[in-house]
């Protein structure tokens, strides 16, 4: 009895940690990340950059959603901007950070990136530094791209995490050609 309760914790972590590091294996491939901070000597501060920090301080998180068809693909991604003073974070109920919809000109559901997709089921954090941004985003190939190349108009994109800048409806973009 005891070895099988020991043999069922082996496994029973084994897995936990396949899924672990299966999902940051996905995550190293869909997030890149773009520094844009700028070091700044304190000692130094000129009063232009006393101003940029005012209007900085004004500033909110924005998201933009981008997609661009391709001859081979659908190339989309949403970029997250914080020029703020302060890091922010998006909370998540599991590892998919983001998603997207891919829709025809009456903006009816052709496809949707997690659907053939699976998570991990923990709590995340994703974290934007002050002034700087991060970029998440994967394209459509393939034979699914082939099937709905021609119907695709717009691009719904959707942080799947909760934060006070965050729209839980989705972000519509037109597909650039």
């Amino acid at each position: 009895m005891k070895n099988k309760r020991n043999i069922l914790g082996i496994l029973i972590l084994a897995l936990v940690l396949f899924t672990v590091s299966l999902t940051t294996v996905q995550a190293a491939g869909q997030y890149k990340k773009n520094n844009t901070n700028k070091s700044q000597d304190s000692k130094n501060n000129s009063k232009a950059t006393k101003k940029e920090d005012k209007k900085a301080a004004k500033k909110k998180v924005t998201i933009k959603p981008e997609a661009v068809l391709n001859k081979d693909s659908l190339d989309f991604k949403i970029i997250i901007k914080n020029p703020t003073k302060k890091d922010v974070t998006i909370e998540s109920s599991s590892g998919q950070v983001f998603d997207f919809e891919v829709l025809d000109a009456k903006k009816q559901p052709l496809y949707r990136w997690s659907a053939d997709k699976s998570f991990i089921a923990v709590l995340t954090t994703t974290e934007i530094k002050a002034k700087d941004k991060l970029e998440l985003g994967d394209s459509l190939t393939g034979e699914v791209f082939q099937e709905i190349k021609d119907k695709a108009v717009y691009v719904k994109a959707y942080i799947t995490g909760t934060a006070d800048f965050v729209n839980q409806d989705g972000y519509l973009v037109k597909i650039k050609k």
